[in-house]
């Protein structure tokens, strides 16, 4: 056989630049939180476990307004975060409560994804 057969060959979404897709960056930098939360749950000793004051409808809904966002102006999060009533050690305080149970957090970032998804898709797609 001819070594051209053998030739292996990028996937599409390889090729692109994140840069260029907006919608493929976001995704990464969600599943870059997702993994480094699992990890750091995993290995994170806690002494004392408290549930976090906020509910899943409430991290969900404050991780997407974040996330699509102009997260280069601190300004802007911090009004984010100031507009829900919610401080940036208390989304942290639900992941890390949360965090052991990968299930739960799974379904939480699904939630997330689909939001920004249709957040994006509505920036994209508006009817003019």
């Amino acid at each position: 056989m001819s070594e051209s057969h053998y030739k292996l060959r990028a996937p599409i979404a390889t090729q692109c630049s994140l840069a260029q897709n907006p919608k493929n960056s976001r995704g990464v930098c969600i599943l870059i939180a997702l993994l480094t939360f699992i990890i750091w749950s995993c290995t994170n000793q806690r002494e004392e476990i408290v549930a976090p004051d906020m509910g899943r409808e409430t991290f969900i809904n404050a991780y997407i307004t974040l996330s699509t966002a102009d997260m280069a102006n601190l300004q802007v999060r911090d009004s984010i975060l100031e507009t829900l009533s919610i401080s940036s050690n208390a989304l942290e305080h639900f992941v890390s409560y949360h965090g052991s149970d990968v299930n739960f957090m799974a379904e939480i970032w699904d939630e997330v994804q689909v939001g920004i998804d249709q957040i994006l898709n509505d920036q994209i797609f508006v009817p003019q």
